[in-house]
């Protein structure tokens, strides 16, 4: 059974990416680990967008362009 099928993912990957939750998806190569679901940065064709991260693949021929970096998120304020 491939790695993949055993949902082991090796990296470099590509992670299939959403511009907004349940979005459609779009291949983009993942130079550094990421999960499903979490949130990375990409450069689009209008500047630095943030995407969620729908599904993970060993290879796509659809991916030529890369993630940028995870999103680091800012820590909750609570008021104090």
């Amino acid at each position: 059974m491939s790695d993949e099928a055993q949902g082991q993912i090796t990296f470099p990957a590509v992670a299939r990416c959403s511009f907004k939750e349940g979005g459609a998806l779009y291949d983009y190569i993942a130079p550094f680990p990421v999960t499903v679901g979490q949130r990375v940065w990409i450069e689009g064709r209008y500047g630095k967008t943030k995407v969620y991260v729908g599904e993970l693949l060993q290879e796509s021929d659809k991916a030529t362009a890369s993630l940028i970096a995870p999103v680091e998120e800012e820590p909750a304020d609570d008021g104090e």
